[in-house]
Order: structure tokens, then C-alpha cells, then sequence
């Protein structure tokens, strides 16, 4: 039996990530163009494995994980809804603990967000 090709580049692995992106709308019956709607927010690859944060350009506050398992030969997408956008200051660096890091992945995507809609 032949085994299933691998994904042995960012670049592949980039394409089929928007293009499991797209699939997951068009089961909504949202028509989504993977390459003008949906953005890398951040992608790695090492070992054989890879992860990406993607963003679409539709106002429902989903961000999508896709992780790649080069052992299995596998592929997970993750959704997640933007709950809230809290500010945090300067002076509340010190004080920050684990959420610290959730906190600016949503700011991180919301600049990313506006920084397209203004291109």
C-alpha cells in the first residue's frame, strides 16, 4: 500500500491550510477566496512538523490554528472566537501571568486585522 504524501514545505503547507480554511466557510455557505480573504498571522515549520495562526478578512472574530503532525502524517484545524480586547498598560507588564500571552495574540490579530483593511 502506497503511503499518503507528506507536506514538505511552508509554502505547501501554507496552501493547503487556506484551503482547509475555505472549505470550513463553504460548509456555512460563505464563498471565501484563499488568497485575497484569509491571512498568516504567523506560520512555522521544524522537524517535519508546522503550525499556523490564519485570520479571514469577515467580521466573525475567528482565528484559525492549523497544526501539522509529520509523525501521523496528520492535519488539525482549530477555531477560535475573539471573546474580548482588553487593554493592558505598560505598568501591568510586571503583574501579567499565562493570560499576558492570550491577551496579545487578540491584539496582535485585531492591528493585523486593521492593517490590511487600511492596504
Amino acid at each position: 500500500m502506497e503511503e499518503a504524501r507528506r507536506i514538505t514545505s511552508t509554502k505547501e503547507f501554507e496552501e493547503i491550510s487556506r484551503k482547509k480554511i475555505q472549505e470550513y466557510y463553504k460548509k456555512e455557505g460563505i464563498e471565501l477566496d484563499k488568497d485575497n480573504d484569509i491571512f498568516v498571522v504567523w506560520l512555522a515549520k521544524a522537524l517535519g512538523n508546522a503550525k499556523g495562526v490564519f485570520i479571514t478578512n469577515k467580521m466573525d472574530k475567528k482565528l484559525y490554528e492549523i497544526t501539522y503532525n509529520g509523525q501521523k502524517n496528520e492535519m488539525y484545524l482549530d477555531a477560535y472566537i475573539k471573546e474580548e480586547n482588553i487593554l493592558i498598560k505598560n505598568d501591568e507588564f510586571r503583574t501579567c501571568t499565562k493570560k499576558l500571552d492570550k491577551e496579545i495574540w487578540k491584539v496582535w490579530r485585531y492591528m493585523f486585522f486593521l492593517i490590511k483593511r487600511v492596504e
